[in-house]
């Protein structure tokens, strides 16, 4: 999709295309300092525990923010130019999550990865 076709859906039907796009700008700047307040108090999780479980949890979450934030500075680059570099990058990093989540978890339950 893009960024024009975008921001036409974005905005309504009779508002101008410059003031909604700082407003939905903004917005997405407050979840991006939402989301960097949730990982930090997953990172005080994972450093906390109290089991190994809850702090792969909390590393496995940590990642996840990640990837929203990424896709998140991919919104706030649209008036720049393609975003495309920020999904794709926030899509290969939930693949890596994804098995190096289940890596550890395969390695702690029978202390091989084969």
């Amino acid at each position: 999709m893009s960024p024009p076709l975008l921001l036409a859906l974005l905005s309504g039907p009779h508002a101008e295309a410059g003031s909604d796009h700082a407003a939905a700008s903004s917005v997405v700047f407050v979840a991006c300092i939402v989301l960097l307040v949730g990982a930090l108090l997953l990172l005080i999780r994972a450093l906390r525990g109290p089991t190994v479980f809850d702090r792969i949890l909390a590393i496995n979450a940590l990642g996840t923010k990640t990837v929203v934030l990424v896709a998140c500075i991919a919104f706030l680059d649209l008036k720049n130019g393609n975003p495309s570099f920020f999904l794709d990058t926030s899509i290969v990093y939930a693949l890596v999550n994804f098995v190096a989540t289940i890596a550890i978890l395969k390695y702690i339950q029978y202390r091989r990865l084969s």
